[in-house]
């Protein structure tokens, strides 16, 4: 559809051609502005249009090759009636230009976007534009970008229009000068009314260079006078650092003939500021070519010049913003490297050629190759690609990215792999073609990922269910995985034998059916406690019904297995039968009891035995003294022999007694454990056996001895036992030492009691622990051989162990590890 006229076209169009551009020849400023769009933009058309009366005419364009089109297809000249940005996204769907030749035929305009190119006035000149040939939107940052190129162009039509303006102008007013000049050469007065209404300085000169004229402009603009100005009086007004410049100009002109032109700064009175001015001059010649006087003229450029500048920082502006945005491309680059390279799956890509190009790093290393500059069609020959079973290389067309790339999508495709190390991997692929958002066809990509610890993985798990499967049906034990509402849904042989019912019998009904009534209420108890979480596992003894009728004791353990979301699932139960062992707990029972008569009768003995039997040797003992004492020289030597013997086996029966009460009473009357201080007991023993050690000039040295938990009585006659047998079986002639310590091993201690007394056969270590035993006659060494029995049954009545070691001649180390705490 044809775009109607704008409003003011006529001015619109006086406006286009006051600027000079119209089949004007390219510049370089204008293009750069146009590639910079298109970058930015990512399109590969864009123009500068000016529209004028019947075409629109391209002062600058990227991707036509065409310099004018008519006005009646110009998307411009609808752009130009647009306040904004003006923007066709799809052209074919646009009804005012789905017919339009430009859109049907080349350049085949798909999207358009153009910014108006309005000047200070308001007149729209034309628009800067970016095509593309597939439909498509801008983003905010581009629309942005293309708007400040817009006032990039309009700012530079705008300068040249301007310049324009003022030198046809000057033109315009230095030929009427001119005229003025030759026509009324004699009527100077009309010629310095002339000069003074003109906005520009103008002056005049000999031949010689010397100002002798000045109109009215430059004495308001300078501030000075005729007199100060006359000859080169003008030099103050001009800026320090263009004086010279000047100066040299002027004179190469006055002396060569040759036109005068520069640009300088002026001082303007009014403000003290400095402005810069075009300076101009022409020599006037009379027939013969001599110069017969200088006409020049001076233009305020400042704005112009001020335009300028703001262009040019304009464009630095723009170029440094181009060039962060392409660190940030680059940042953004290295970015997407590193999550390539960090990526645990292999990626490789290539473009629509078939060429590789792109590989993380994963890629590269695993398989040891570098796969740049390699068609995907060699892909099989560098990698080594197989088929899952591995029989066969893959062919050409067979490979993942060759199929990718000619369009097919691939979604995990199992692979084998042959490594640089050797071996082969397994390989799970997929790929895609990968498309640009105009449908076109970029290239490939594939993604592969090693899944050889997996699939060993799943060989792993294969044989551990077979493993499981082989326990699970011969084990020794019943096994059965149960559902939460009681139904069996898997039992072994074993449980099978327990309860004497078959496989598909008992998967035809549930626990509850065998389990004995008075234990079901338990059982189902524990059950709704773990299905509620409460509990984790359980363990019970119950009673199940065989299947002949007879109650079957088990031990049953119960865990629940529950699934990824924490629903039960069923329950592993294991089933011992423990019927004999429930007997044998039975007849325990029955010894138990047993043994606990036989303790009574034992306590009753040991009374009789400390009552009863002592009361006879004590008479004996005390008829004994008597017949010694009154009968003693009557019964002559012989006698009192007899006497003698009789008293002193009177005695050892009571040491004797005595000793099998305190054995007796060592587990069946003991004291409360309480936390001993070992060291205090020692010395308490030592203070005991002061005399023992004084006669034998012996020495007890003691250790530091621990704090533990134990009967403070037993303890008490343990040392004393063991510290008096040290003094008592010393060597002759050799004064006893015995030395007490103690080491820590973890939770346990181990006492030492170490002397160098005759030492004995450490063959007889067992024997010596054994009630009644000796080593030694009763003339040597006196003693019942109960002492080191008691020692031993206080250790093991604490939970501990007593051991010995000797050497004859030596001596002896009695050790006793007993446990901290009880």
């Amino acid at each position: 559809m044809k775009a109607p006229l704008h409003d003011d076209e006529a001015n619109r169009i006086a406006a286009l051609y006051q600027c000079q551009v119209l089949d004007s020849p390219a510049e370089d400023q204008y293009d750069d502005i146009t590639r910079l769009a298109a970058h930015l933009c990512d399109v590969p058309i864009a123009a500068v249009s000016l529209v004028d009366t019947h075409r629109q005419f391209f002062k600058s364009n990227l991707g036509l090759d065409v310099r004018e089109t008519s006005r009646d297809v110009s998307f411009c000249a609808h752009a130009i009636l647009q306040p904004e940005m003006f923007v066709v996204q799809d052209a074919q769907t646009d009804e005012r230009f789905a017919d339009n030749p430009l859109v049907t035929g080349e350049p085949g305009i798909r999207f358009y976007a153009g910014v108006p190119l309005v000047t200070n006035d308001g007149h729209a000149l034309g628009s800067l534009c970016v095509i593309d040939r597939v439909p498509r939107r801008l983003t905010e940052k581009q629309e942005t970008a293309l708007r400040l190129l817009a006032r990039l162009v309009i700012g530079r039509l705008e300068a040249n229009r301007q310049i324009a303006i003022r030198e046809v102008m000057i033109a315009k007013r230095t030929s009427e000068l001119e005229q003025a000049n030759a026509a009324l050469r004699v009527n100077e007065e009309r010629f310095r009314f002339l000069a003074d209404a003109m906005p520009q300085i103008v002056w005049t000169s000999d031949p010689s260079g010397n100002f002798d004229y000045y109109n009215q402009r430059w004495f308001d603009y300078t501030g000075m006078t005729l007199e100060e100005t006359q000859g080169w009086g003008w030099k103050p007004a001009l800026h320090p650092d263009d004086l010279q410049n000047c100066v040299d100009r002027w004179t190469h002109a006055y002396t060569t003939g040759e036109p005068y032109e520069v640009e300088h700064r002026f001082l303007r009175a009014s403000d003290r500021v400095y402005r810069w001015h075009l300076g101009r001059a022409l020599p006037m010649k009379n027939p013969a070519g001599e110069v017969m006087m200088w006409v020049g003229t001076c233009t305020d450029i400042d704005d112009f010049k001020q335009a300028q500048a703001a262009l040019l920082r304009s464009h630095e502006n723009l170029e440094r913003r181009v060039e962060e945005r392409t660190a940030e491309l680059e940042r953004q680059q290295k970015f997407t490297d590193a999550v390539l390279d960090n990526m645990t799956a292999a990626v490789i890509a290539c473009d629509c050629d078939g060429v590789l190009t792109l590989s993380n790093q994963h890629a590269k290393t695993m398989h040891g190759m570098r796969p740049s500059n390699l068609h995907a069609s060699d892909l099989s020959v560098q990698y080594e690609l197989f088929t899952a079973d591995g029989d066969r290389p893959l062919e050409s067309h067979e490979i993942p990215l060759h199929r990718a790339l000619n369009g097919e999508v691939i979604t995990d495709i199992e692979l084998q792999m042959a490594s640089a190390e050797g071996g082969r991997r397994t390989i799970l692929t997929s790929g895609q073609p990968i498309f640009d958002a105009g449908n076109n066809k970029l290239g490939a990509v594939v993604v592969v990922n090693d899944i050889s610890e997996r699939k060993a993985a799943e060989q792993t798990l294969r044989e551990s269910k077979l493993r499981f499967k082989g326990a699970f049906d011969n084990a020794p034990i019943g096994i059965a995985l149960v559902n939460p509402d009681g139904r069996w849904l898997r039992v072994n042989k074993a449980l099978c034998d327990i309860v004497g019912y078959t496989e598909a019998e008992l998967l035809a009904i549930d626990f509850q059916t065998i389990t004995h009534p008075d234990d079901l209420d338990l059982d189902l108890s524990y059950l709704r406690q773990m299905l509620a979480g409460e509990i984790h596992y359980y363990e019970m003894e119950k009673r199940y019904l065989h299947k002949d009728g007879h109650i079957v004791w088990i031990l049953l353990s119960v865990t629940l297995v529950r699934d990824p979301r924490d629903e039960p699932m069923y329950f592993i139960s294991q089933i011992q039968d423990f019927s004999s062992r429930k007997a044998a707990e039975v007849q325990l029972v029955n010894q138990a009891n047993e043994l606990a008569r036989s303790n009574a009768e034992l306590e009753q003995f040991a009374y009789i035995a400390s009552h009863d039997l002592q009361e006879p040797l004590r008479k004996v003992q005390t008829f004994g003294q008597r017949l010694q004492m009154k009968y003693g020289n009557a019964l002559g030597d012989q006698g009192s022999d007899y006497i003698a013997r009789m008293q002193n086996a009177a005695s050892r029966m009571q040491l004797l007694i005595q000793d099998l009460l305190t054995l007796s009473r060592i587990s069946t009357q003991p004291h409360p454990f309480v936390r001993v201080d070992l060291s205090e007991v020692a010395r308490e023993v030592v203070a005991d056996l002061e005399q023992a050690i004084e006669q034998s000039h012996g020495r007890v040295d003691l250790g530091a001895l621990p704090e533990i938990h134990a009967d403070p009585v037993q303890m008490r006659q343990v040392l004393q036992n063991l510290i008096g047998n040290s003094l008592k079986y010393r060597r002759p002639d050799v004064a006893p030492i015995v030395r007490v310590y103690a080491v820590a091993e973890g939770e346990r201690w181990r006492i030492q009691i170490s002397d160098n007394g005759i030492g004995f056969d450490e063959s007889y270590t067992d024997r010596i622990f054994a009630p009644f035993q000796r080593l030694h006659t009763r003339e040597e060494y006196d003693g019942a051989g109960m002492g080191l029995a008691i020692c031993k049954k206080i250790i093991e009545h604490h939970h501990g162990v007593i051991a010995a070691t000797s050497q004859m001649g030596i001596g002896s180390t009695f050790t006793l590890t007993i446990p901290t705490a009880h």
